[in-house]
Parts: structure tokens; C-alpha cells; sequence
């Protein structure tokens, strides 16, 4: 090939390299168009929301990935006990901090029941408990190497427990040991409310009460499973507050008598029907907050008799007043007819109780 043609094909890739760059740079001032149009900040928008919810999932995978793990160690310490032979032929027992549960017969006498007050003995209802008890024992033993005798008070144990984060995807919570054994437990027994379950590891008081019947808490998800109350229709948004209240319930109801922070500490009738009434449930959490005080008060006599002392103390005549000719709960109607509630509600019924203990004075 001679010079001239050389230089002519040099050329002629010159001018095609400049009309691609000329082309190129035509496209990304239509690109730089696109993308500031209303159709391209649309696109991008979504682009990068796609890419914020990815990583959040990813985030949330991880998450779960690591509470799967922290649950399946706390699993395996309950199997752990689960395991452990018994050394008597007739039952096996626990004794935790103030009580003392057996599967033995009740009738079955042995040197372990006969050192530990008959007070605080129960026999327990579900065997299946005993290794979370066992759990609760070794625990217990483990403390109790680190606090002299005198000293071992109630802030005393809780304060000797390594506390670990507890990370799931609605936020970290610090736990105690005493927290993860009913963080098992309640995973283990009543699954519907794992997701609760820090919530719950607060108010199974298994330090003190147990896993018998004196376990309110417990006592309580017992007996909702057992009428099939469904967890989800009372989850939000006082759960928090109505179980911590379990615990309070050994609180004179007098001197917790505060305006401002009531926080159902009247709760001492667990067993009682109105709670495991839905129609409770399915209320927001001022008109549960309302009805449930309101029912506390006509069933606890210091209470009725503080508000109303010049009536008789009656449950079951003051009750039927809370509730319709249905059977159903009344609305709680909180604020009366100054509030627009002007109907058949619980507010009006126990003002009207208020006017029937001003009579009764007066008479």
C-alpha cells in the first residue's frame, strides 16, 4: 500500500472514531435529558428504592440468621437438661429460688421434699416444664458460688446475671439468664407468641413464681391457648404494659393508686372470665386500659371499698352492670356524655355507681 493510501485510511478511521465520538456524545446528552425528564427521575427513584429495600432484606436476613443461631444454643441448654438423668426412680424435681416443683407422686415423700418448706412445694403440671426448672436450678447454683449467703437478694441474683444483647428486627434488647430461659420456654410452649417473647421473658417471673399455677403469667398464656384465644388480637399495643402488670399483682392496689400511672396494677384476678373475653381485645389501648381497671375495681375489695365505701361489696351484682343483655362487655365510653358518650357504656355504669354510693351516704 503506497503513502497516499496509507494516509487516506488513516483518515477515514479518523473521521469514523470522530463521528462515534460525536455520536456518543449525542447519546449521553439525551441520556442527561432522560434522566432529568419527569419519566427518568421516576426511574431512578425507583432504581434506587429497589436497591434500599435489597439491602434491608439482605440486613433482615442476617438478622434472622443470627437470632436462629442465639435461639438454636438456647434450644440445645434446654435439651441439655432435658437430658440429665434422674437420680430418684419415682420423679425428678428443681427447686429454684423461693419454690420447689416435683413429678413424683404427691403422696411420695423423699429427703429433698422434706428439707424445703411444704408452702412453697407444688407438683407440676406439666412434666415437660421440669427441664427449664432444672435451668433455673443451675442457674441459681452458679450465682449463689459468687454471693455469700446474707447477701443473696433479689437485685443481688439479677445483678450477678450476664446480660447479653438480644438483636432481632425490630431493635436490640439487653437479657439476662433468666430472660433466656423463658425466651426458650415460651418458644417452646406457646410459639403463637415468639414474637413477644422479650416481652414475655420480663413477665414470666420464673425467678419467683416458678412454673406452677402461682406463675400468673404463664397461668394466663395456659389458659388462653387453652380457649383458643387467638395472641394477635391483643398483641398491640398495650401487651407490654398488661403483662408486666401480672408481675405487680402482690402490690397492695392502694399504695400503687396513682392518676398518672395506673398501669393495670389491679390485675389479681387472672382466672376471672373477663379476660378471656375477645370483645376485651379488640378494644384500642385507652378503652382496654379503662375496662379492665373498672372490671378490677368491682372484683377488688380494698379497691371498691376505697371509691365506694358506702356499698356493698358485691362482684357479681355490680359486674352484670358492665355488661349488655347479650352478655357482651358495654363500650368503655371513656370521658361519659361530656365526651359525646352519651349511651349504655361502662363510664356511665360506674358513675352511676358513684351516684348510688352518694345516696347511700346521704340516707
Amino acid at each position: 500500500m503506497g503513502f497516499m493510501d496509507k494516509l487516506k485510511k488513516a483518515a477515514e478511521q479518523a473521521a469514523a472514531a470522530g463521528s462515534k465520538l460525536i455520536d456518543g456524545a449525542k447519546e449521553q446528552v439525551e441520556q442527561i435529558k432522560y434522566l432529568n425528564s419527569e419519566e427518568g427521575r421516576k426511574e431512578r427513584a425507583e432504581k434506587e428504592e429497589a436497591a434500599r429495600r435489597e439491602a434491608l432484606e439482605a440486613e433482615r436476613r442476617q438478622v434472622d440468621a443470627e437470632l436462629e443461631t442465639y435461639r438454636e444454643a438456647l434450644r440445645a441448654k434446654a435439651r441439655r437438661f432435658a437430658e440429665m438423668p434422674s437420680e430418684c426412680d419415682k420423679g425428678d424435681c428443681a427447686m429454684g429460688y423461693r419454690d420447689f416443683c416435683y413429678t413424683c407422686p404427691e403422696d411420695c415423700a423423699c429427703r429433698r421434699k422434706q428439707m424445703v418448706d411444704p408452702e412453697v412445694q407444688y407438683h407440676l403440671d406439666n412434666p415437660a416444664y421440669l427441664p427449664y426448672a432444672k435451668w433455673v436450678e443451675a442457674t441459681l447454683k452458679e450465682i449463689y458460688e459468687k454471693i455469700p449467703a446474707g447477701e443473696r437478694t433479689y437485685s443481688a441474683i439479677l445483678d450477678a446475671t450476664r446480660h447479653t444483647r438480644y438483636k432481632s428486627n425490630d431493635g436490640e434488647y439487653s437479657v439476662n439468664v433468666f430472660d433466656e430461659i423463658a425466651i426458650a420456654f415460651v418458644e417452646r410452649f406457646f410459639p403463637d407468641y415468639a414474637p413477644l417473647e422479650v416481652t414475655f421473658a420480663r413477665a414470666l417471673s420464673f425467678l419467683f413464681d416458678g412454673f406452677g399455677r402461682k406463675n400468673k403469667c404463664l397461668s394466663f398464656l395456659t389458659r388462653a391457648y387453652a380457649c383458643e384465644l387467638d395472641p394477635r388480637c391483643f398483641i398491640e399495643p398495650f401487651a407490654e404494659n398488661f403483662l408486666r402488670s401480672i408481675n405487680s399483682s402482690d402490690v397492695s392496689p392502694i399504695q400503687e393508686w396513682d392518676e398518672e400511672d395506673f398501669q393495670f396494677r389491679l390485675c389479681r384476678h387472672i382466672e376471672l372470665d373477663f379476660y378471656y373475653n375477645q370483645a376485651l381485645y379488640r378494644r384500642n389501648e385507652g378503652d382496654f386500659d379503662y375496662t379492665v381497671k373498672a372490671l378490677e375495681c368491682l372484683y377488688s375489695p380494698e379497691v371498691f371499698r376505697y371509691f365506694f365505701p358506702n356499698l356493698e361489696f358485691d362482684p357479681e351484682k355490680w359486674v352484670r352492670m358492665l355488661y349488655d343483655e347479650n352478655g357482651d362487655l358495654k363500650p368503655a365510653g371513656r370521658g361519659g356524655p361530656e365526651q359525646g358518650e352519651w349511651g349504655d357504656t361502662i363510664w356511665n355504669a360506674i358513675e352511676e355507681l358513684g351516684r348510688l354510693n352518694e345516696q347511700q351516704a346521704a340516707e
